[in-house]
């Protein structure tokens, strides 16, 4: 499942992925993202699910490099992801060093924790 929602009155955007994600799909979340990102104010919280998130593509750091880059040009100023797989939080960071989304980023693999940072102002 792929999804990304607004929520305005929270001045939050969620992204959930929890399947291998295709150049295709990197793509849909961006321009997906970019809408929804209209409906909030600058320096939103982006709360990215990345449990169950498979990797099935050699792109893959490629393709998170977008999604950090999209992040950050269209207003987060914080980022909590929430991980379960080791080899993809080593991605997000080598990826969060080239576009420096690593600064305003905190990952996480419990839920409360992430709720609670993202619930922070």
């Amino acid at each position: 499942m792929i999804e990304v929602k607004a929520y305005p009155d929270r001045q939050r955007l969620d992204i959930t992925a929890d399947c291998a994600l295709s150049p295709a799909d990197v793509q849909h979340i961006i321009e997906t993202m970019k809408l929804e990102a209209g409906k909030l104010s600058p320096g939103w919280a982006a709360a990215v699910d990345f449990r169950g998130m498979q990797v099935q593509d050699s792109s893959l750091n490629e393709q998170i490099e977008l999604l950090q880059e999209a992040l950050l040009k269209n207003g987060a100023h914080k980022i909590g992801t929430l991980l379960d797989n080791q080899y993809v939080r080593m991605r997000l960071i080598q990826a969060g060093m080239s576009t420096h989304s690593n600064e305003i980023t905190q990952r996480f693999a419990d839920k409360k924790e992430w709720e609670s940072y993202l619930a922070q102002p």
